[in-house]
């Protein structure tokens, strides 16, 4: 829920969702272990792991300590959830409501979440 106030109140360019046929979803990665595993990643996955870990995705060392700061956040992201990048541009914040959307996927998708 913190996710989509966040985003609708144009306080940050993505949000959590169930719904993975959105534009730009991107499910948690299945396995982190190696900076092999990282160069697998998505843009999106990678974008949201530092963004998470308060680093700058065109700027990591690849160290053991950023990577064990990585896979900090990559544990933290529940499965279930999809990171949806829809970045807002300030004043105009954002152009629909996610959290209606989310419901109304699940109402067709019959999930009892």
């Amino acid at each position: 829920m913190r996710t989509y106030d966040g985003y609708d109140n144009a306080d940050q360019g993505w949000f959590y969702a169930l719904n993975p046929g959105l534009t730009g979803a991107a499910r948690r990665p299945a396995h982190f272990a190696t900076w092999d595993d990282w160069h697998r990643f998505t843009p999106n996955q990678r974008a949201h792991l530092c963004r998470q870990a308060g680093l700058q995705s065109n700027a990591i060392g690849e160290n053991n300590p950023t990577l064990a700061l990585l896979r900090d956040q990559w544990r933290t992201w529940n499965p279930a959830y999809y990171v949806v990048n829809w970045a807002t541009n300030g004043a105009e914040g954002a152009t629909c409501n996610v959290f209606l959307g989310e419901c109304l996927y699940l109402c067709a998708t019959g999930s009892r979440r």
